[in-house]
Formats: C-alpha cells, sequence, structure tokens
C-alpha cells in the first residue's frame, strides 16, 4: 500500500513538473517530426522531454505554424526557470485575460516576463498576445532572455531584410548562434518566424541561459 502510494506520488509531482501532455512523447510521435535530422531532432526531443514544447495535436508538432506572442511568453519563462504564478489571474496588460479561451493560459508567464525586465508590452498596457512574432523579434526575445541587451545595442549590421532597430539583436543571435541566416544569405528578419525556429532558437538560449 505505501509503496504503490509513493508511485502515486512521485507520478503525480513529475507530472505538475510539465506543463503539456507532451510528457513521455518523443520526436518520433509527430508525423511532420520524422524526417529531420538526428542532431535537429535531439534538440526537439530534449524540449519536448522538458515540457518546454508540446505539439499542436496527438501527431503533430505544427513544425511551421506561425508562433505568437503568448506561446513565446511560456517558452521563455520556462527557459527562464522564472517564478511563474499559476495562480494568477489578473495581468498589468489590458489586452491579457484569463477568459480568453485561446491565450488565457499565458497570462502568469507573461507577467513572470514583465517582472524580469524582457518585454514590457507590445503598446501602451498592451501585449498584444495572439500577435505573431517576427524573426527579428524572436532574435531579439532570445537575446534579451540571455540578459545581452546592452551587448545587441552595441552591435550594428547591414542586412536589408532586418528592420534598423532590429540590426544590433540580430547581428549578436547569429553570432551567437541562436538563429541562422536563410539559404540566401539573408535572415529575413520581418517574416513571421515559425514553432521550429522558436524550438531551435530556445534550445540555443538555454544551453547558453
Amino acid at each position: 500500500m505505501k509503496k504503490s502510494l509513493s508511485v502515486v506520488l512521485s507520478a503525480t509531482v513529475a507530472l505538475s513538473m510539465f506543463s503539456s501532455v507532451a510528457f513521455g512523447k518523443t520526436s518520433a510521435d509527430f508525423t511532420d517530426l520524422k524526417d529531420l535530422d538526428a542532431a535537429t531532432k535531439a534538440k526537439f526531443d530534449a524540449m519536448i522531454s522538458a515540457g518546454i514544447f508540446d505539439g499542436v495535436s496527438d501527431t503533430s508538432f505544427g513544425l511551421k505554424d506561425e508562433m505568437n506572442r503568448a506561446q513565446f511568453a511560456k517558452v521563455a519563462a520556462l527557459i527562464m526557470g522564472l517564478d511563474v504564478n499559476k495562480d494568477l489571474k489578473t495581468s498589468t496588460f489590458t489586452d491579457v485575460s484569463v477568459d480568453d479561451a485561446a491565450n488565457g493560459y499565458a497570462l502568469p508567464y507573461i507577467e513572470a516576463l514583465k517582472t524580469a525586465g524582457v518585454t514590457d508590452g507590445y503598446g501602451e498596457n498592451t501585449y498584444n498576445p495572439a500577435g505573431k512574432v517576427t524573426k527579428e523579434q524572436l532574435a531579439t526575445f532570445l537575446v534579451r532572455v540571455l540578459g545581452k541587451d546592452a551587448d545587441a545595442k552595441g552591435k550594428t549590421g547591414t542586412d536589408t531584410t532586418v528592420s534598423g532597430w532590429a540590426q544590433g539583436y540580430v547581428a549578436l543571435a547569429l553570432e551567437l548562434k541562436l538563429l541562422a541566416n536563410g539559404e540566401d544569405g539573408t535572415f529575413s528578419g520581418q517574416a513571421n518566424a515559425t514553432r521550429d525556429l522558436l524550438l531551435t532558437g530556445a534550445y540555443e538560449a538555454k544551453q547558453q541561459y
């Protein structure tokens, strides 16, 4: 009886550590990950097993789905090991609410990022949780996660696909190998970031954090 209770309690604790139903899953469970090379699969397996990422369904990871700001908030907070108050019901941002069926789950993660100084929102008192994240914005977020905001501001870049304000962040993200240029040699900074970029960038940031 005691042994059974111990097993149940251990399982409960383990499940509480993971925020998604990806517990026990690997890249092999998702049809859109099966053609990835071994090194990339290892990164996906690490992030999935850690509970930082889950699929968009039981069989699809959503590899090329565009990510939004709510998704990033959760990933960044987990990478940084921030103190996330899961019981938090109100946000300092007017457009973030627990009643938001699609993105309400991210409220405590968004607030944790704000407290940590990673984000101050999208505009005045707003976060825009459903908004897409461009590649240059992702680069900026990842650099800030690593606490290298000042370093990025001291850099310059000449990539015409990247906005002026983001040149330093993109340059540093490339230097740190958080992200990479495309096959054409440009970053395509204003294109929307996809979930595969979020995972691989987050994996590299986690290793360096």
